[in-house]
């Protein structure tokens, strides 16, 4: 008659290595990667918030009862910017892009170029708008390197990503 602890023992052992094998293995890899994703992902933000600095920006009112935004803003690097912008009441967007009068189209740039970008807004609902967001796209001049959207907003309290990748600033007041 076998003893049981000569089955156990080789028992217990196997069913310990399977978990660890199966478990702990893979945990500590997926930590890994994890901690390798979330440091990729903040020098993407740098590298991306290094694109721009707004210096001042202005909305001015358009005599077809749209406005006009302007933005100074300074280059950090060599590329493509270009200006988006809305502007919102509550949930309910107030001034939209007017793609059909002006595309967006993006302008050249070296690091320290200080450049205007305008854009017009378009009225879809009456009322004065309690939240502005200025958006900049930026590239790189070539098919590689950092690219996405640096977004002064309103209701932003400190700098920081939208959870897509890109960078958010608080947005100055209007000089």
């Amino acid at each position: 008659m076998p003893r049981p602890w000569i089955v156990g023992v080789p028992l217990v052992a196997l069913l310990l290595g399977l978990f660890v094998g199966t478990v702990v293995g893979p945990r500590a890899q997926l930590q890994r990667q994890l901690r390798a994703r979330e440091r990729q992902q903040k020098e993407h933000l740098v590298q991306l918030g290094q694109c721009l600095q707004l210096e001042r920006w202005n909305l001015e009112r358009d005599t077809d009862g749209g406005m006009v935004v302007r933005a100074e803003v300074r280059a950090g690097r060599e590329g493509r910017v270009a200006l988006d912008a809305h502007a919102d009441q509550g949930s309910d967007e107030v001034l939209v892009p007017d793609v059909q009068r002006v595309p967006l189209l993006p302008a050249l740039v070296r690091p320290g170029d200080e450049l205007v970008l305008e854009r017009h807004l378009r009225r879809v609902r009456a009322g004065d708008p309690d939240a502005i967001s200025l958006r900049f796209s930026c590239r790189p001049p070539g098919p590689t390197g950092v690219f996405g959207v640096v977004e002064y907003a309103t209701g932003v309290t400190r700098e920081g990503s939208d959870g897509f990748g890109n960078v958010v600033r608080p947005l100055p007041p209007a000089r």
